[in-house]
C-alpha cells in the first residue's frame, strides 16, 4: 500500500507539471485517434498532416481505415515512437511540435516517459494487491471433469497477474451513425508466464442510445498490435454487457504469458445522431478468466485430486478502467 502511494503521488505531481507547461504549447492535434473512426474532421486534419509528412497517399476522408493507420505507424516509427497506430498523447505531440516548427524539448519527452512507467507501476502494484486480496478472501472454484469444489481455506495458489485497461477513447470522440462504429477498445495483459483463457466480459455501457443498436465484440489475435479485430467473439449483442464468451473455441481466447489482446467493441445496425456510448469495467469479477493446471505446471488443488487436469475459473482481472463518451453524429 505505501508503494502504491508513493508512486501515485509522484505520477500526480508529474502529470501537475505536464499540464502546466503545455498549457503555453501551440496545439495543432487535441484529440487521440484511433483505427475505425469515421466521418471525424480530426480524421481529416490527420490524413492531410500524414500526406505533407510523405507517409500516407490515401483520400483526405476522415475515415480512419488501413491506410491511415498504416500512416500513423509509418509517422510514430520514424519519429521514435511504439509503432502501435494508435495517434495518442506522444503521437499529438510530436505533430504538433511539428506543425509549429518546433520540438518536443528533451526535458519534457523525458517526463512523459517516467509518467507513463510510474502509472505501469501503479497499476501492476494495484494489481498485486487486489490478487492478493482476493486470493485470501475468495475460495477457489475448480472444474475436474465437470465437477465444482472448495479447496481448504488455506489454499492460495499463484495464478497469473491478468490486467485489463482503457485504450481508446480516452478523451470525447465522434463517431458515425452507420453500423460497423468502433466505441471502444480495452486492452487485455496477462503478465503471468502460464497461458491463460478469456472467460467473462461485461462491461457498463452509460451511454445514452434513442435506437435499438446491438453491438458485436471482437479481439485481436495474441500478441497483435491494436486495429486488428479479426476475432468475432459474440455478434449483434443486445446489450454491451457480453457476458461469457466460453462458446468460442479456447485458441481463440487463449493469452499466453507476457502476451495481451485488444478487446473492441462495435455497433450494429444505425444509430441515431447524438446517440452516447461510454463504456466500463465497474467492478472486479466482470471480467475474468480460466487457468489449466497443465499450463500453470502444478496442482492447484491437492485436496481434490494429485492430477494436472483441472481447469480453475472465475478469476478476477485487476483493473477498473473507463473510456471517454463517444458520440454518434450525422
Amino acid at each position: 500500500m505505501k508503494q502504491i502511494f508513493i508512486v501515485a503521488v509522484l505520477g500526480a505531481v508529474l502529470i501537475a507539471s505536464l499540464g502546466a507547461h503545455s498549457a503555453h504549447a501551440l496545439s495543432s492535434f487535441e484529440n487521440n485517434l484511433w483505427y475505425g473512426m469515421a466521418k471525424n474532421v480530426d480524421v481529416q486534419n490527420l490524413q492531410q498532416f500524414l500526406a505533407a509528412q510523405g507517409v500516407y497517399t490515401g483520400p483526405v476522408s476522415g475515415e480512419f481505415q488501413s491506410k491511415t493507420l498504416a500512416g500513423v505507424k509509418a509517422f510514430q516509427a520514424r519519429e521514435g515512437i511504439s509503432a502501435t497506430g494508435y495517434f495518442g498523447q506522444l503521437s499529438r505531440a510530436r505533430a504538433n511540435a511539428i506543425l509549429s516548427e518546433g520540438t518536443v524539448s528533451p526535458e519534457r519527452a523525458a517526463m512523459i516517459e517516467l509518467l507513463n512507467s510510474l502509472l505501469v507501476q501503479v497499476a501492476r502494484l494495484q494489481g498485486q494487491l487486489a490478487a492478493l486480496q482476493y486470493a485470501t478472501t475468495t475460495p477457489v472454484s475448480t472444474t475436474p471433469s465437470g465437477a465444482t469444489t472448495t479447496p481448504p481455506a488455506t489454499v492460495t495458489p499463484a495464478y497469473p497477474l491478468v490486467s485489463i485497461e482503457a485504450i481508446s477513447p480516452t478523451m470525447p470522440a465522434t463517431i458515425g451513425i452507420s453500423g460497423g462504429q468502433t466505441i471502444g477498445v480495452f486492452k487485455v495483459t496477462n503478465n503471468g508466464t502460464s497461458a491463460i483463457y478469456l472467460q467473462n466480459v461485461t462491461f457498463a455501457n452509460s451511454g445514452v442510445a434513442t435506437t435499438s443498436v446491438t453491438y458485436d465484440l471482437r479481439a485481436s489475435a495474441n500478441g497483435i498490435s491494436m486495429g486488428d479485430a479479426s476475432i468475432v467473439y459474440v455478434a449483434g449483442n443486445p446489450t454491451a454487457a457480453v457476458g461469457y464468451i466460453t462458446a468460442s473455441p479456447a485458441a481463440k481466447r487463449r493469452i499466453d504469458g507476457g502476451s495481451w489482446r485488444f478487446l473492441t467493441i462495435r455497433t450494429v445496425g444505425v444509430a441515431a445522431p447524438n446517440d452516447t456510448f461510454q463504456l466500463a469495467v465497474t467492478a472486479v469479477g466482470n471480467v475474468t478468466y480460466s487457468v489449466n493446471e497443465s499450463d500453470l505446471g502444478y496442482n492447484a488443488n491437492p485436496s481434490v485430486n494429485s492430477t494436472l487436469t483441472d481447469t480453475i475459473t472465475g478469476l478476477p482481472m485487476t483493473g477498473l478502467p473507463t473510456l471517454a463518451t463517444v458520440t454518434a453524429r450525422n
